[in-house]
């Protein structure tokens, strides 16, 4: 039986990295509220995007367990991993939504996007991209049902992601 290796899985998060990568966020659908919902794995959309930002840091780690340790971060769950200069087989990818992207929305599902094309002519360093503002969507890369979140423009909102390959 052939076995996917750690030089492959290093291999595929370099070409990942090296890709552009959108955080999309949505509306979902007001039902959710009420019961949580499963996500599936065949999607290709969000059911109600309302803009996407382009990633803000793009960089390998690696497992950590030492909280001391130096460069190391915590993500959603606990985990602890330290940033590196090497291809490895995980890529931390962080998201900083602006005061403004999305005020006042109701947010209930997250995306990520790979290979996310925009209109050509946007300003130059524009990072948030409405659905009007892309010409291709790219491919959805993970999915993620959260309960409602009603988007305040009184803050950023950061979300961290360590992709495993």
């Amino acid at each position: 039986m052939a076995v996917l290796q750690d030089q492959g899985r290093t291999e595929l998060a370099e070409l990942i990295k090296n890709r552009p990568l959108h955080l999309a966020w949505g509306r979902g659908l007001a039902a959710w509220d009420a019961a949580p919902t499963s996500e599936t794995i065949t999607a290709t959309a969000l059911v109600d995007e309302i803009g996407r930002r382009v990633a803000s840091q793009k960089q390998f780690v690696v497992p950590e367990t030492d909280p001391n340790a130096p460069n190391t971060i915590r993500v959603p769950g606990g985990d602890l991993y330290r940033i590196v200069n090497t291809p490895s087989r995980w890529v931390l990818v962080e998201f900083v939504f602006d005061y403004g992207d999305g005020a006042g929305q109701d947010i209930r599902e997250l995306g990520l996007f790979v290979g996310t094309e925009v209109t050509a002519g946007l300003p130059a360093g524009q990072r948030y991209f409405t659905p009007a503002q892309i010409t291709a969507p790219g491919r959805l890369y993970m999915l993620d049902h959260i309960p409602r979140l009603i988007r305040s423009g009184a803050t950023e909102q950061v979300y961290r992601y360590v992709l495993p390959f």
